[in-house]
């Protein structure tokens, strides 16, 4: 769940343990796909492509050319 991303309504109703019933705002969780990696080099939120290296698939940022280790 990334906070404050993907929030919806959902509507309770009235019942014994909810007398007001209502609207209650909860936070649902988003895909990995749609999360972006952070590079430190350029304070923001970068894509990344996959580059074999020394026998190993590891994740580089397009724009800076960093490496995130798994």
């Amino acid at each position: 769940v990334v906070q404050g991303v993907n929030l919806r309504y959902k509507h309770i109703r009235k019942s014994q343990q909810n007398p007001q019933g209502g609207r209650v705002r909860k936070e649902l969780p988003i895909h990995v796909s749609n999360v972006m990696l952070w590079s430190e080099k350029l304070k923001k939120g970068v894509r990344v492509k996959i580059v074999e290296k020394n026998g190993r698939k590891i994740r580089v940022g397009i724009p800076c050319g960093t490496e995130f280790d798994k």
